[in-house]
């Protein structure tokens, strides 16, 4: 308990300094708005219907919303130090583990990386969420030293960095989210691409 408190305390003095804007391009969420689709919800409403939340998309079908993946624009880097809280990968541990006896900062990492495994067609709403999280993780993780240093290590030779990331054997297993992730990024920023498509 007394470990959250700091956390909390650390995200209000975070809170006190950030200067927030007035209007954002953020979508309404669906739940105090006619639904279109489903890109924005409420994650309040999500926790009142236990986890498992289910709109109507037309033609008698729906879709089951079970989670809420904060995502961010390149409007929003007056959030940072907001969303590199503890506090803040604190919930999004949460949101992976289900348990609030561990904090992983790369939880927000592995659920952004997710998306990849969507198998959506090449459409504006998929190329605007990968923009999306492109700039989330810009937002989030570019200044961050484990992120640099994976990078780094990525670059100079990947069948050594990702068996070897220290970071993942920490928690005692190696996955690929942190390499795919870095590999997109390392891709959008051109980095070792001389043919981008």
């Amino acid at each position: 308990m007394d470990e959250f408190k700091k956390l909390r305390d650390e995200f209000s003095n975070i809170y006190k300094n950030v200067q927030l804007k007035e209007s954002s391009k953020q979508e309404t969420s669906v739940i105090t708005l006619i639904a279109k689709h489903h890109k924005v919800v409420d994650s309040i409403s999500i926790i009142k219907a236990q986890n498992n939340l289910t709109l109507k998309i037309g033609e008698n079908e729906v879709e089951n919303i079970n989670a809420v993946l904060p995502l961010f624009d390149k409007d929003d880097n007056a959030l940072a130090p907001l969303i590199r809280s503890k506090l803040y990968h604190l919930l999004m541990t949460f949101n992976v583990m289900q348990t609030i006896d561990t904090l992983y900062e790369d939880a927000y990492l592995a659920l952004l990386s997710l998306i990849f495994l969507l198998k959506e067609p090449k459409s504006e709403y998929k190329y605007d969420l990968l923009e999306n999280i492109y700039h989330t993780v810009k937002i989030v993780y570019n200044d961050n030293s484990s992120f640099i240093k994976y990078r780094e290590a990525l670059i100079e030779n990947p069948f050594k960095a990702i068996p070897e990331d220290q970071e993942q054997r920490k928690y005692g297993s190696i996955d690929l989210f942190r390499a795919i992730l870095h590999l997109y990024m390392m891709w959008h920023d051109n980095i070792g691409n001389s043919n981008k498509e």
